[in-house]
């Protein structure tokens, strides 16, 4: 397979769209090269920022970690930086590259922050995913909100 198909896959199953603004955090740099294209703009980061200075929320967060403490800790913030009607991916290493981190534990978390998972996929060759996203209903009660 030639590495245009791959790079296309992962592009497709994370549903990356041309114009998205997207946050990549711990992104290993083969990804973030792959996340970063037809972005509309695209912030790398070594950890969580705790504002984006007035830049809004943000259409696709990619937070790569290898640490379920780091998730429990950042996944508030993470929400707050993301779009109600964007997504947020949460990576860890696959194939037991000692990550304690489970798809389960992850979808726990998000519930109580009001969010819900729509996918799990492989993100490359080394990390696993999980894509969580702010219900309908709640996006709606947001908007009527503003």
């Amino acid at each position: 397979m030639t590495a245009s198909f791959l790079e296309d896959g992962i592009r497709r199953r994370l549903g990356l769209t041309a114009g998205q603004s997207r946050l990549l955090i711990r992104a290993p740099d083969d990804l973030a090269e792959i996340l970063r294209r037809d972005a509309k703009w695209c912030a790398t980061a070594a950890d969580v920022p705790e504002h984006l200075h007035g830049l809004g929320r943000i259409d696709f967060v990619q937070y790569f970690t290898e640490s379920l403490k780091d998730v429990k800790e950042k996944l508030p913030a993470l929400r707050k930086l993301t779009h109600p009607d964007g997504c947020l991916w949460i990576a860890w290493p696959r194939h037991g590259r000692n990550a304690d981190i489970s798809e389960g534990t992850i979808r726990r978390m998000a519930i109580d922050l009001g969010m819900i998972d729509s996918n799990a996929a492989p993100i490359g060759e080394h990390w696993q995913g999980i894509k969580l996203i702010t219900p309908l209903a709640l996006r709606q009660r947001s908007a009527r909100a503003v």
